[in-house]
């Protein structure tokens, strides 16, 4: 997500490398104010967020 709007920023100059060790998984959490329950903005913002990382396990 980041590294391609950087990408597109920086034209081909920049290239994904394979680290050459095995990281272990981290636990992401997410966290709001409680007014921002119900705001249609946040929630497609949290949707996007949650999503993202679950198609890249």
């Amino acid at each position: 997500m980041v590294f391609q709007q950087g990408k597109e920023g920086w034209g081909k100059q920049l290239s994904p490398l394979s680290l050459p060790l095995e990281l272990e998984s981290v636990f992401i959490v997410q966290a709001w104010h409680p007014r921002l329950d119900r705001d249609p903005a946040h929630q497609w913002l949290r949707h996007t967020i949650k999503q993202y990382f679950l198609n890249r396990e």
